[in-house]
């Protein structure tokens, strides 16, 4: 019989609105899934205790408080998987995370969610401190890898390729709606590039019927609390200038997984407009696949990795008048949206949370066992 080690996941965690809680529920539901079964599976979530957090939070850590976890999960749990993010535990990059796996009686599988190309002494200091206490790193892209491997020293720690998961849905035939939607959806914020997305939308007003231009999610609670909803606002004031406020529409709220699922359920093409140029990482990109939309972009890493096979189209950063033609290739060429199709098909299969579960759970037992071994 397979050996389930018991986890303790280390992440912020839902209720928390931010990207690593999702991806950490739905990394424990896929596990879970896997096992057939919830037991052995805790959270130590970090964020307010104050949360209504659910029953797998078996207790909170913040960084005001300290990053230690209690004596007795030593003799609960066989692993710990941490989320790491820079900034998610506390000030100076985070840097209170290293007091956690330092300190740790157990074995720390730490999964990165960002690899910088160019981090500062402090961020490289983390991660290498990381990469000496930990049993393994796992990134999500092969250039994430080849970025670590390159650029960081991590002491012979051994390095795991394992996908962002989505929710792979197998849509019908293609429905022939009103108008087409192009969705881009995620946390609001500077660096999205979501202005070039509208900026297309002025290239795209001679189509008949007209594209919708969704633009769904909440604005980013640190740009919230720093910004109000300048960012959005000046958003909506760029549609009504350019003339495209009827081609361009806003859900301001935050979304849920199955919100999101029904959206993109609707949308012709995804569209992931971003200003980050070394992205290795993106739910969003990994999420359309999933549902099975093409996607435009931009030429961050993540992106060339998953969509040079045919799956959408890639254009340069800040260019709306590439995006608008890469759009129109998609929306009015069924041949085009076809072609990408079968390109996703391929993909689907690797990225399914069913899959990245069953990876995580060799991984994690093969951590536990080495530890047994010794």
């Amino acid at each position: 019989m397979a050996f389930d080690p018991a986890l303790l996941f280390v992440s912020t965690y839902p209720p928390t609105r931010c990207g690593l809680a999702t991806f950490s529920k739905s990394l424990l539901n896929a596990i879970a899934d896997t096992r057939g079964s919830r037991a052995g599976l805790g959270v130590a979530a970090v964020g307010s205790p104050s949360l209504a957090y659910p029953a797998e939070v078996v207790t909170h850590l913040h960084p005001d408080a300290g990053l230690r976890l209690p004596r007795r999960f030593a003799s609960a749990f066989d692993v710990i998987v941490l989320q790491h993010e820079f900034g998610i535990f506390g000030p100076d990059d985070g840097i209170r995370v290293l007091d956690l796996v330092t300190s740790a009686d157990l074995p720390v599988i730490a999964v990165l969610h960002t690899v910088l190309a160019e981090p500062s002494k402090r961020q490289r200091y983390i991660i290498e401190t990381l990469a000496e206490h930990c049993a393994g790193l796992v990134v999500m892209s092969k250039s994430a890898r080849q970025r670590l491997e390159k650029s960081y020293n991590l002491s012979g720690c051994p390095v795991e390729t394992i996908p962002h998961g989505a929710v792979v849905a197998n849509p019908g035939p293609y429905v022939e709606r009103l108008r087409p939607i192009v969705l881009s959806w995620g946390l609001l914020g500077p660096g999205k590039g979501l202005e070039s997305g509208i900026r297309a939308m002025h290239r795209l007003r001679h189509l008949q019927p007209a594209p919708l231009y969704i633009i769904a999610g909440q604005t980013h609670p640190n740009v919230l609390k720093s910004q109000g909803e300048s960012y959005r606002n000046g958003l909506a004031e760029l549609a009504a200038e350019l003339g495209v406020a009827n081609m361009v529409h806003f859900i301001n709220r935050y979304l849920t997984a199955e919100d999101l699922v029904q959206l993109r359920s609707q949308a012709t093409v995804a569209l992931l407009p971003y200003e980050n140029k070394v992205q290795v990482t993106s739910g969003a990109l990994v999420e359309a696949i999933g549902a099975g939309l093409p996607v435009v972009a931009t030429r961050f890493p993540h992106a060339v990795e998953l969509l040079t096979g045919g799956a959408g189209e890639l254009v340069d950063h800040g260019d709306p008048r590439g995006i608008a033609h890469s759009l129109e290739r998609l929306l009015i060429d069924p041949a085009r949206r076809l072609a990408a199709g079968r390109a996703i098909s391929g993909l689907k299969p690797h990225l399914s949370w069913t899959a990245v579960g069953a990876s995580y759970q060799r991984l994690f037992a093969a951590a536990a066992a080495e530890v047994g071994a010794a």
